[in-house]
């Protein structure tokens, strides 16, 4: 699907001459002497994208957890309440077992 959307784009901006000839350039363009810091720094730049893309939703997903989990202690608390019993006491990491 991404594939056919590039080619698409490549072809509307090539004029229907295709991507070979994009390629064919790309490459010319990067065995050229002046072309390699330029290949070298895009390169670098893709990296740093994408480990700060990796880094974000990382830290989104931790963020949806906990706020998933708030919304299950403020569900079960309202359920208790609305059967009459009293609130459940929110807990924070595990519990200690009960000693008999």
């Amino acid at each position: 699907m991404l594939q056919d959307a590039i080619d698409g784009v490549a072809e509307s901006l090539t004029g229907g001459v295709g991507i070979g000839l994009i390629a064919v350039a790309a490459g010319a363009l990067l065995v050229a002497k002046a072309g390699k810091p330029t290949a070298k720094s895009a390169i670098k730049g893709w990296f740093a994208g994408r480990d700060k893309v990796r880094d974000m939703t990382t830290s989104a997903r931790g963020a949806l957890a906990e706020a998933g989990e708030r919304i299950q202690d403020l569900y079960a608390e309202a359920r208790a309440e609305a059967r009459g019993g009293a609130p459940a006491p929110a807990t924070v990491g595990p519990t200690a077992p009960a000693s008999a």
